[in-house]
């Protein structure tokens, strides 16, 4: 099951560290995608890459042209369990190597305020992070 996490998977370092400079330059390229209500799937006016993308986004464009790549796991630390409040930052820091080069767009697809935490782990939650499914997206060719 996707988000199922045991201590054993688990390192400290939960999140990747990515410098600044790098993950300006992800996120220049790689953006938030979001379904909005009679728009489907669309890109999100920029945010800083620090600052939560799912708190009130206001639409950019629509985004036509993705394709979807894979699911993975993502981590995001809270200073609340119930607040779920991911960054750009955490996603872009935990796409796979060999993705990388590959993604322009990501979507949030499962998170515990939606799901009623469904996909949380104990081990998780003690260490200070949410658990989510997040998609990634490549241009359609």
């Amino acid at each position: 099951m996707v988000g199922y996490v045991t201590e054993a998977a688990v390192d400290k370092n939960w999140i990747p560290k990515v410098s600044g400079e790098e993950l300006s330059k992800l996120s220049e390229r790689i953006r938030p995608v979001v379904h909005f209500n009679g728009h489907g799937l669309c890109h999100i006016k920029p945010v800083h890459h620090f600052v939560t993308f799912l708190r009130d986004p206001k639409l950019d464009v629509i985004a036509d042209g993705l394709e979807d790549l894979c699911t993975i796991t993502t981590f995001h630390t809270f200073g609340s369990q119930i607040y779920f409040n991911p960054t750009a930052a955490e996603v872009l820091a935990q796409i796979p190597p060999e993705h990388i080069d590959k993604v322009v767009a990501f979507e949030i697809i499962s998170n515990p305020e939606k799901d009623g935490g469904l996909y949380q782990s104990e081990v998780s939650l003690k260490a200070g992070y949410h658990t989510a499914k997040t998609r990634l997206y490549v241009a359609k060719k």
